[in-house]
């Protein structure tokens, strides 16, 4: 069934290479270039995450040494559960960093959706669940109480462990171990 891969702790991984199998001897250069449509999402996120840091010139310098990247040139181009979860990963750290230049849930939403999407690639990023915490603490905004920043982190991690929850207790209904 669709959930047969639980216990592996890469549901996301097999659901999204299945998407573009062609059923012919082209199926891994498929996996490789839709591999490489997830990894433009997470560049896009850290290029948006160097403006945001350090302006234009901060884009262009992260633009710049992750195409040198040798590390992100051979291994964003594999298809690997861990280039798809750092992707969303860098796309949860661009939404944490709009807490410093205004307040909105719905970024903690995306947040949330971002972290649950990131472990549902690979199990074991569970650990960046502290993205939000690290931007509540972190990230300054003379504007924003620490009322409205405990809010922001619940609401990021209520999205992302509820969705998560759902998918455990989903699997364990149907009797596989997501761990």
């Amino acid at each position: 069934g669709p959930l047969a891969n639980a216990v592996e702790g890469r549901q996301f991984t097999y659901w999204y290479f299945l998407a573009f199998q062609p059923g012919d001897n082209s199926s891994l250069f498929v996996i490789r270039a839709a591999t490489i449509l997830v990894v433009t999402v997470g560049f896009s996120a850290l290029l948006a995450s160097g403006r945001i840091l350090a302006g234009v010139p901060g884009m262009v310098f992260i633009g710049i040494a992750y195409t040198l990247s040798t590390y992100h040139f051979f291994y964003d181009r594999l298809a690997l559960a861990d280039t798809l979860a750092g992707a969303v990963m860098l796309v949860a750290v661009y939404f944490s960093l709009r807490l410093g230049k205004r307040y909105s849930l719905w970024d903690a939403v995306f947040v949330g959706i971002s972290l649950f999407t990131m472990v549902m690639f690979k199990l074991t990023t569970l650990a960046f669940f502290g993205i939000p915490v690290a931007a509540v603490l972190f990230i300054r905004n003379a504007g924003i109480t620490w009322k409205q920043r405990i809010t922001w982190a619940g609401t990021a991690l209520l999205v992302a462990g509820g969705l998560f929850g759902s998918y455990i207790l989903l699997a364990a209904w149907r009797g596989y171990n997501p761990f």
